[in-house]
């Protein structure tokens, strides 16, 4: 039951869920239906994402040891790193297996997810502004569950580009929480720019976000119905700007900016499923 317990610390599912399945289950609902590709697909990103985080705690595993309150098992020494390696490279192989049940151009694009999230946690992760560069993940995530029920077009592209913005946010946010530890061990973009002016950036990427979904509404690309979410975006937006004179508020703008996320993702499902229902009545 120990080592259960660190295994589970070790991929973290919850963050699996809330990082991954969560986002990708919204936008099939969105943009599809359920088939056996799209399970297949979901399968890929779940033990991809469970290797990643694995992956990422065998790499940070000393950085860890900084924290105050560690959840990292290895820097917990509840596990050790050759234990951590074989169940990364369990999922490694499990992901890789379903990932081939998907069709050509998907494979493509899921080793070069695999092949990002590698390369962030040992390599890129310490050479800023390439850090950010794990949001492509995600942003490649959404191409691949877009392109099962529609072919790439202007929208795809887009939508992937504010995909993109919203996670390098998410990690421009989470490097700041861990400012303080960071910045005995490595260097990445807030260390570089400092937080002030990540904090800028983080708000510039998400007015742009906000301008590049308004334009897919304003052109017909996306429903008019979906403008009703865009008065939550205040509620993202304040605290970024209020972080800018508020230091103790820097370390919550993550959890902040996911509960506010997820937020989004159920409005825009409920959104579409009201949809469903109305056409099917």
């Amino acid at each position: 039951m120990y080592k259960f317990k660190a295994v589970i610390d070790l991929v973290r599912p919850v963050d699996c869920l809330t990082h991954a399945i969560l986002p990708l289950f919204a936008l099939a609902i969105i943009f599809g239906e359920l088939n056996m590709t799209l399970i297949y697909l979901f399968l890929f990103v779940t033990f991809a994402a469970f290797c990643g985080f694995a992956l990422n705690n065998i790499a940070d595993a000393e950085l860890d040891k900084l924290d105050r309150k560690i959840r990292n098992p290895i820097s917990q020494s509840k596990l050790n790193k050759y234990d951590a390696a074989l169940i990364s490279f369990l999922f490694l192989v499990l992901s890789i297996h379903f990932l081939f049940l998907l069709p050509k151009a998907h494979i493509i694009l899921g080793v070069l997810a695999l092949l990002i999230a590698f390369l962030h946690s040992f390599v890129l992760k310490s050479k800023p502004p390439f850090d950010l560069l794990f949001a492509a993940v995600p942003s490649i995530g959404f191409i691949m569950v877009y392109a099962l029920f529609n072919p790439l077009d202007f929208k795809s592209l887009i939508l992937s580009i504010i995909v993109f913005f919203s996670f390098a946010i998410g990690g421009l946010l989470q490097e700041i929480r861990d400012f303080d530890k960071d910045k005995k061990k490595l260097s990445n973009t807030v260390i570089k720019l400092g937080q002030e002016a990540s904090i800028k950036l983080s708000i510039s990427l998400f007015l742009v976000s906000i301008f590049l979904g308004l334009y897919l509404i304003y052109i017909n690309l996306l429903p008019s119905m979906l403008i009703i979410s865009i008065p939550l975006a205040y509620f993202l937006l304040t605290p970024l700007v209020k972080s800018l004179t508020n230091y103790k508020l820097r370390k919550e703008l993550n959890s902040i900016y996911l509960k506010w996320g997820i937020i989004v993702y159920v409005v825009a499902l409920l959104y579409n499923l009201f949809k469903s229902f109305i056409f099917t009545i």
